[in-house]
């Protein structure tokens, strides 16, 4: 649940907000056209704290959504998605507008967004429920890898709350899904991309060396045929579960490439053969009824992003076209294509 008593700004942040249009005019120059800007970067909505969400499952164990539950899950978080979607549009719009005063707009206003969340303190509050930690964990990842694409911008004070916020928030989730007890699966893949993303965009050794560790154990899972056990048994949901632990896992692919690191190789190509199972259970789904063996729910969501990352870096796995054509996802930090090209820059260092 987000309340009002959840959203616990500090002054700067409230100071802050107020002169966002003085902020702008002083920042953007004096050219007309970037003035003109001022008007698209709205002021960031108040920073949101603490969560207290109920997961949205008729079952235990998370096979069957509760349609009811699911309606109210989506209109509490709808505030953060929105959030989200906003500042990935801006973090993109930074590299693919096509003047130059339209690229820096762009980068000031989500600049400006992320860092009046950071003086917030935003998601660093109590996280009331499992799905509460969760969803921090999402949205801090696709925060991240937004981050990503911004930082060339970033005024060195901006970078230093940004870079504490998100490190903070990194730690947070570390802290909660390596906790004893907790189920190794999708989850974790999650944790390691925004482990990782945060790791490049501050810097950090050792969040980096933690993020490569997640990984080759997330390839030691993945067995011979390419399923993975874990989300396998999630049942008539399996398929929906393999897709969701690909989207994290092909991202952290790239992260690797930019460090050097060609984590597709581990234990025998296993990420190869992850992609190849759920390819070939999005065209027949048939596939995972006999595996899982349930019916899975239908339609299949393919989500965004993930494919057309693989198919770019592995082009000769001719995945089709309608698994390629969607390139954005506000988890992933928005459009990918631009989040491989800002990748490729790190890597070209």
């Amino acid at each position: 649940m987000l309340s009002p008593n959840r959203f616990r700004p500090n002054a700067m942040c409230l100071a802050a907000i107020a002169t966002v249009a003085v902020f702008w005019i002083g920042a953007l120059g004096q050219s007309n056209e970037a003035h003109a800007q001022v008007a698209t970067c709205a002021a960031p909505p108040m920073p949101v704290v603490a969560l207290d969400l109920k997961r949205y499952y008729a079952d235990r164990s998370g096979t069957i959504v509760d349609a009811k539950l699911k309606r109210a899950y989506e209109a509490e978080t709808d505030s953060l998605r929105q959030y989200l979607r906003t500042v990935t549009r801006r973090a993109d719009r930074a590299w693919t507008k096509t003047r130059r005063d339209e690229r820096q707009a762009a980068a000031r206003c989500g600049l400006l967004w992320l860092h009046q969340w950071a003086e917030g303190g935003a998601l660093l509050g109590k996280m009331a429920t499992k799905q509460a930690e969760y969803r921090r964990k999402w949205e801090h990842t696709g925060l991240a890898l937004a981050y990503l694409k911004l930082r060339p911008f970033a005024t060195p004070d901006q970078h230093a709350a940004i870079a504490n916020w998100l490190t903070r928030l990194a730690r947070a989730s570390e802290q909660f899904q390596m906790a004893p007890g907790r189920k190794p699966n999708n989850h974790l893949y999650w944790l390691a991309l925004g482990l990782g993303a945060t790791a490049i965009a501050t810097d950090n050794a050792l969040m980096w060396a933690r993020t490569e560790a997640i990984v080759e154990r997330a390839a030691q899972q993945i067995d011979a045929n390419g399923a993975l056990p874990l989300e396998m048994a999630r049942g008539r949901r399996a398929l929906h579960y393999h897709v969701f632990a690909l989207m994290p896992l092909v991202v952290l692919g790239e992260l690797g490439f930019a460090r050097g690191r060609d984590w597709y190789a581990l234990n025998g190509a296993a990420f190869h053969r992850l992609v190849g199972l759920t390819v070939e259970g999005i065209k027949t789904p048939a596939t995972f009824d006999q595996l899982a063996r349930r019916k899975q729910t239908r339609p299949i969501n393919r989500r965004a992003g993930w494919a057309w990352i693989y198919a770019k870096r592995f082009p000769e796995a001719k995945l089709p076209a309608t698994l390629t054509d969607k390139r954005r996802h506000r988890l992933l930090g928005g459009d990918v294509a631009v989040l491989v090209r800002v990748l490729e820059r790190l890597s070209a260092r």
